[in-house]
């Protein structure tokens, strides 16, 4: 048995994980196209941890914007009544999706009745009222402290940390 991490023998799963990472690096601009492929072939004819260790050393550990070297622009000063400290709170992408999309498609009904029926019996409330009032309490539940669940991303941030532990 090898007793040195560098010489033993890595598995797909690590050969796919330091593919991610170099899909990662390039992806930040960190490789260009010709150095991520050359990397990308030898992690997948890598044999050991060593091997697949000598593809990343020039990689900062996490390719994230917040890892960057450059420093961030100073910003402006934070509107009366805001910490200094503190950026304003945005909308989570999830919410402003949902609600886009309950918006649009109540506009294209209601201007497809204008067009169609005027005066009738307004049909479009029945995709309008039923829709809003199920994402009205998705986002309040959401606002109560209680996220909105993403199972998919709670499954990959915890493979995530498997194989950073493993990594480590």
């Amino acid at each position: 048995m090898a007793e040195r991490r560098e010489e033993v023998r890595a598995a797909d799963s690590d050969r796919q994980f330091v593919a991610e990472r170099l899909k990662a690096a390039l992806d930040e601009g960190r490789l260009n196209l010709s150095e991520y492929d050359e990397r990308l072939a030898k992690a997948f004819g890598a044999r050991t941890y060593g091997e697949l260790d000598s593809l990343l050393d020039d990689l900062p550990a996490s390719v994230t914007g917040r890892d960057s070297m450059i420093p961030a622009q100073p910003s402006a000063p934070a509107p009366a009544g805001q910490p200094a400290g503190s950026a304003p709170a945005r909308v989570p992408h999830w919410r402003e999706a949902i609600w886009g999309g309950w918006f649009t498609s109540s506009v294209i009904c209601t201007v497809i009745y204008l067009l169609t029926s005027p005066g009738e019996y307004f049909w479009p409330i029945w995709v309008i009222v039923p829709w809003g009032v199920l994402l009205l309490l998705r986002t309040v539940a959401s606002l109560g402290g209680r996220a909105v669940p993403n199972r998919a991303q709670y499954r990959w941030e915890r493979r995530q940390a498997r194989r950073q532990r493993r990594w480590e």
